[in-house]
């Protein structure tokens, strides 16, 4: 279930920047000391090799390498992206070549040895003529993402001296994880950026679910809203309703009800309110909050007469 995994994402944030302490990136024997156990870094990237095309006479310090490949063609007829498929790429442990994604741009000015690549604006073109172009012709860019010597800030686990991705102990089925941000943030700064996106992240699942659940509901079939209407406790208020805000209210109330399912199972007491919050709407339009205005409007409009003794 996606809320019960984004549930879960957050509560293994928590573990993850509660067990974790800050370092200095330049003291020399920290790595040791703190062998086996979560730390906060901030430091600039180091780049051990640095990526190369030789064809084009490009070499760059940097995590990725980014190469966009187009083909001068004619277009018949529209084809959808969706309908390719590429393999995932291989990453490391933590998870490096997917948090860095800042590309920067590469417009080089040295021109490539092979003379069947030609060199114009930044843009390297197979064919004839940079110019003059024809079918079949490619025109070639290149960016990259993660600088050497950018800063960047990473809570992770120490072993062998390195930082690797750490597995919380609440959830031992779970993958492992790890923070990587470019920037320099506090500890308690980098854990509300983190939970701000995976709340985010949730909160477009549960809107997109409840208009799921909504437009389901309106294109059922409307005598399952008068059998509804008809339940003896369903007040005369819903009755006179429109099919669209009965379904609204319904939707609601039952969108609040799965949300609090998983949190019943990590958070009971929060679990427990949001559970409750799915009761109001239907609450609201019980014949017991109808009886209850009842009772005090009728003792607002008792009529006294005069006693004649």
């Amino acid at each position: 279930m996606e809320y019960s995994q984004t549930i879960q994402i957050n509560l293994m944030l928590e573990e993850l920047v509660s067990a974790a302490e800050s370092i200095d990136v330049h003291t020399g024997d920290e790595a040791a000391r703190y062998e086996g156990k979560v730390v906060h870094i901030v430091g600039p990237l180091r780049i051990l090799e640095p990526i190369s095309e030789p064809d084009y006479n490009i070499q760059v310090q940097a995590v990725k390498l980014r190469k966009r490949v187009q083909m001068y063609q004619w277009i018949e007829e529209s084809t959808e992206q969706d309908n390719f498929i590429s393999e995932p790429a291989e990453e490391s442990r933590i998870d490096v070549k997917r948090k860095v994604t800042d590309y920067y741009e590469i417009w080089s000015d040295s021109r490539p040895e092979r003379s069947d690549i030609k060199l114009h604006s930044g843009f390297y073109y197979h064919g004839e003529s940079a110019l003059e172009h024809e079918i079949g012709d490619l025109r070639i860019h290149f960016s990259y993402a993660g600088r050497e010597d950018d800063i960047y800030t990473a809570v992770g686990l120490v072993e062998g001296g390195t930082i690797q991705a750490y597995s919380p102990t609440r959830f031992p089925s779970a993958d492992p994880i790890c923070l990587l941000r470019k920037g320099s943030y506090t500890l308690n700064h980098l854990f509300e950026l983190e939970k701000r996106d995976a709340n985010i992240h949730t909160w477009q699942y549960r809107l997109f679910g409840f208009v799921q659940v909504l437009a389901s509901a309106m294109t059922l079939h409307p005598d399952w809203v008068t059998l509804f209407l008809q339940s003896t406790w369903v007040s005369s208020n819903f009755r006179r309703c429109s099919r669209f805000w009965i379904n609204f209210v319904l939707s609601c109330s039952y969108t609040l009800f799965i949300i609090a399912l998983p949190w019943l199972i990590h958070k009971p007491a929060f679990g427990a309110i949001v559970l409750g919050c799915s009761v109001l709407p239907l609450l609201h339009y019980s014949t017991l909050m109808t009886r209850r205005d009842g009772t005090q409007d009728a003792a607002q409009y008792t009529r006294w007469t005069n006693n004649p003794n």
